[in-house]
């Protein structure tokens, strides 16, 4: 298997799977796609697409995509890959295997679906979930499929948001506590501009101009922690393959552990920094129980409804209302005691 020339992110400088592969492949790992469904037919995809299902009452089993950029068969193939098309996009888990997971057309899923959907894989054997869809509302069906999911030993993995120039507004699942919550970098190694920051961001990767299979055989290059998430899955993939009898919580220490931050520790931007495949794949073995270093609460980020974030707007807004309505009371207060004192018998002087 030899990558393209345009998937800067598996060249030497970078991942470098020449070192990598010797290590693992992600031998029959099965990794979730929750998202458009993966497009089985994709020559680059061709034997890596097991049968899923379809939480949009479309009864497809997951195996087309038919959103507008091909979107779910973009991430299986940073995934899963194998570069047998003519384009030749090769996965950084090239013999993973990919459960695709139908919640949407275009990312505009609901609730209930994708909590199925974690269920779902959950329940089909999948070792590693990839969620590439971000909503800026904490809902609590997910939620508790998210919990169950990493209460069952599965790597949840999931786009940290591309809010970063707008709202910034913690992005869900990501935001939950537990979920490797991933941002995106470019080709030297600094962060995309749009990426979201917050205190779940777990760890960093390439996202920035990924090449990818495409819609109808085609490919494509896209942009965004979509695209990064992946790269994170895959990797976490390769460990699962090595390192069959480690815990979900041992997996995440080691990607957490060795990968290279600009600060020591976790920090709002880079979570504990850009992931070292090859460092993780052969650091030493983390504590058989170790926690899972993203279950830290995170209060600040989470809201305690299903409710969409409060904006500052929305609170200044709160406020001024209160003032206004503060003050009306005092004055009516006031003009009502000095009618009352008008109407009294004034003392003699």
């Amino acid at each position: 298997m030899n990558p393209s020339s345009h998937q800067w992110p598996l060249d030497d400088q970078h991942f470098d799977v020449k070192r990598l592969w010797p290590l693992s492949t992600g031998h029959k790992v099965t990794v979730a796609v929750i998202d458009s469904g993966v497009d089985a037919q994709h020559p680059d995809l061709n034997g890596r697409v097991l049968t899923g299902a379809d939480f949009t009452g479309q009864g497809t089993s997951g195996r087309v995509d038919i959103s507008s950029t091909g979107h779910g068969t973009a991430v299986a193939s940073i995934i899963a890959g194998t570069g047998n098309g003519p384009d030749g996009v090769v996965g950084l888990a090239p013999n993973a295997m990919i459960l695709p997971v139908r919640i949407s057309d275009d990312l505009a899923s609901s609730p209930t679906a994708e909590a199925q959907g974690i269920a779902y894989a959950v329940d089909h054997g999948a070792r590693v979930i990839n969620i590439s869809v971000c909503s800026p509302i904490a809902n609590p069906q997910v939620r508790a499929a998210i919990a169950d999911a990493i209460g069952k030993d599965v790597v949840v993995v999931a786009a940290a948001g591309n809010e970063g120039s707008s709202t910034n507004l913690p992005q869900y699942p990501a935001a939950f506590p537990g979920i490797v919550a991933v941002t995106a970098t470019d080709e030297t190694g600094h962060l995309w501009s749009d990426v979201s920051s917050g205190p779940y961001l777990g760890v960093a990767a390439p996202g920035v101009n990924i090449y990818t299979a495409g819609r109808e055989g085609s490919r494509t290059s896209m942009t965004g922690t979509s695209f990064a998430a992946p790269q994170v899955s895959a990797v976490v993939a390769l460990l699962r393959a090595k390192y069959p009898a480690e815990t979900a919580n041992q997996i995440i220490a080691r990607l957490t552990s060795t990968a290279h931050s600009p600060s020591p520790g976790r920090s709002q931007n880079w979570g504990f920094g850009l992931i070292d495949p090859y460092a993780a794949l052969t650091t030493p073995e983390p504590a058989s129980s170790a926690p899972n270093p993203l279950m830290d609460p995170i209060a600040a980020a989470e809201p305690a409804v299903s409710e969409p974030q409060t904006t500052y707007w929305t609170v200044w807004v709160a406020a001024t209302a209160v003032v206004l309505l503060t003050v009306g009371a005092l004055a009516f207060i006031r003009r009502g005691r000095s009618a009352e004192s008008k109407g009294r018998p004034q003392p003699r002087r």
